[in-house]
């Protein structure tokens, strides 16, 4: 039913929403590693949840 796809919809959103929010960045002891692996979580956040 479509309630049931928009409650899918806002449950991802809402598990998506808290991982990102718990990401950590520490720019002064961060690892150019740990640099690259946050911003491209944050990208993939942002690319993934506009593509609905």
């Amino acid at each position: 039913t479509p309630l049931n796809s928009l409650l899918s919809h806002v449950n991802f959103w809402i598990e998506t929403i808290q991982a990102v929010t718990k990401l950590t960045r520490y720019v002064s002891s961060s690892t150019p590693s740990q640099e690259i692996n946050f911003w491209l979580s944050l990208t993939s956040f942002v690319s993934y949840s506009t593509v609905d």
